[in-house]
């Protein structure tokens, strides 16, 4: 009887041992997803972190390119005022020299 009981305890501390070896198992293969699924996140946050400098390197090639086509906008204005201050002169002075009877004489000679 005690060689049964012997033989049964030592199956199941067989059967335990093999259940916990299956254990042990499948802790190692969760222990290797979680580092590949860490090496993982860390090159994918090495990718986000390069698209975020080149995200902010754009944008501050923008930020030139807008200050450089506000510049080119002033100076287009400021070409408009003189254009418009030169065609007010001119016609001021050609008013002037119409009020001028010697240059209508001289007008008339000429034709």
């Amino acid at each position: 009887a005690l060689e049964a009981d012997a033989s049964v305890l030592a199956g199941e501390l067989k059967a335990k041992k093999e259940a916990l070896l299956a254990e042990v198992a499948r802790a190692q293969a969760l222990e290797a997803e979680v580092a590949e699924l860490q090496q993982s996140g860390a090159a994918k946050e090495k990718a986000l972190e390069a698209i975020r400098e080149a995200a902010t390197a754009k944008a501050t090639e923008c930020e030139a390119e807008s200050t450089k086509a506000k510049a080119c906008q002033a100076e287009l204005e400021a070409e408009r005022a003189e254009k418009k201050a030169l065609a007010q002169a001119l016609a001021q002075a050609k008013a002037e020299l119409d009020k001028n009877p010697g240059i209508k004489w001289l007008a008339s000679i000429c034709g």
